[in-house]
């Protein structure tokens, strides 16, 4: 079978032999559309916004990868043209509006497309996942999913409060909590429980189909973008988190 997008990476890898005992993923790294969709007709300060990627998610999981000396993995293509962390069943997976604006690349999609960004992009990464949590095997106790989010909610202007935020579902709480807890004393910062949005098998559907399923402890780790904006503020909060996680995790 001919592949739907030549020249197209659909994850990028990092650190694969690291021997700190998380995987790290980061499910909107980058806001790369593969040409053939010819940017989804968007132009590039659309693609540029949070409707593309998580801003900074990518640099703060690579800069955390170095300091644990952990295994990443990053999804190689934009939230537009399927989201990685949707259920490929969703009606959110593949948006024709976000936040606004119009997605012409995304309207009136039939199966053949949709199939060809499920087996191209969504399918190989979260392949990979798979792979590379079945090699890390028992060594690996927990799965850590990095994003960023916007500082106002999608519409209404509403400031967002938490400088961070930890998001879990099923049997995670006390997992959460003492990371919430920790990374709320090294920072000194309101850290979020479940807010501004939680995580459930729809919306969350990296932790829950590649952790929750294997009985690993799992969760996802929001920051706020505009705390991302300075260019040496990744490392500053790779090295919090490193601080937090070391902690809870290092022993294990």
């Amino acid at each position: 079978m001919t592949q739907p997008y030549a020249d197209f990476r659909p994850f990028e890898q990092a650190n694969p032999r690291g021997r700190f005992p998380a995987l790290l993923v980061c499910d909107h790294a980058v806001n790369t559309v593969p040409q053939e969709l010819g940017g989804l007709g968007l132009d590039a300060r659309e693609l540029e916004r949070h409707i593309g990627w998580d801003p900074g998610a990518r640099a703060v999981t690579l800069e955390l990868a170095t300091l644990l000396d952990a295994p990443a993995l990053l999804a190689g293509y934009s939230r537009l043209v399927i989201d990685p962390n949707r259920s490929p069943q969703s009606e959110t997976s593949i948006l024709e509006n976000s936040d606004g604006t119009i997605i012409p690349g995304n309207i009136g999609l039939d199966a053949d497309a949709r199939h060809d960004r499920i087996t191209a992009c969504f399918r190989p990464y979260h392949d990979a996942i798979d792979t590379t949590l079945d090699g890390l095997g028992p060594r690996c106790a927990a799965l850590l999913c990095i994003h960023t989010f916007t500082p106002a909610l999608a519409g209404d202007g509403i400031a967002r409060p938490w400088h961070a935020s930890i998001l879990w579902g099923g049997g995670q709480a006390q997992f959460a909590e003492r990371i919430r807890i920790g990374l709320g004393q090294v920072t000194g910062l309101n850290i979020g429980n479940n807010e501004p949005y939680a995580q459930t098998p729809e919306f969350g559907y990296t932790a829950e189909a590649h952790g929750e399923v294997r009985g690993l402890p799992n969760l996802l780790i929001e920051i706020r973008q505009d705390l991302l904006e300075d260019e040496d503020a990744p490392r500053k909060w790779a090295n919090h988190l490193a601080e937090v996680l070391v902690a809870e995790l290092a022993t294990v």
